[in-house]
């Protein structure tokens, strides 16, 4: 895939399959189609960045992320322990959740410090 930049600020003008003579003050450079399809274009670099995985998942995929041991610990816990109350009641009125979130690591190491989840499930879910 053939791409059409501004020399003097580098951005992006156009992609295609031709090849073109570029137009003064412009030049074109040539990657590969998963590097343009995938990618984000970088004017500083003149390449392709990698497109940011998204941490936001819905907060039903989130609970799929917890065993059935594990929800029914959180839950058991949210009953004498006010920050696994918080925790729950939270999650239960949240659309998405942001595993890359301070405060979602912070709640799930409150967890894993209360003995519902281990130090690997929780680098587990957060990595999802």
């Amino acid at each position: 895939m053939n791409h059409l930049y501004d020399i003097a600020t580098g951005r992006l003008i156009s992609s295609g399959s031709a090849l073109i003579t570029p137009p003064a003050g412009m030049a074109v450079v040539t990657f590969p189609d998963a590097d343009s399809k995938n990618g984000i274009w970088n004017a500083q670099t003149l390449s392709f960045d990698l497109r940011p995985v998204s941490s936001v998942i819905s907060a039903g995929d989130f609970e799929d992320l917890l065993t059935d041991t594990e929800y029914a610990g959180i839950l058991t816990l949210s009953k004498t322990d006010v920050g696994a109350e918080v925790f729950v009641r939270r999650l239960t009125n949240k659309v998405t959740v942001d595993l890359s979130s301070p405060r979602m690591s912070a709640a799930l190491n409150y967890l894993q410090v209360a003995g519902v989840l281990t130090t690997s499930r929780v680098a587990e879910i957060l990595s999802a």
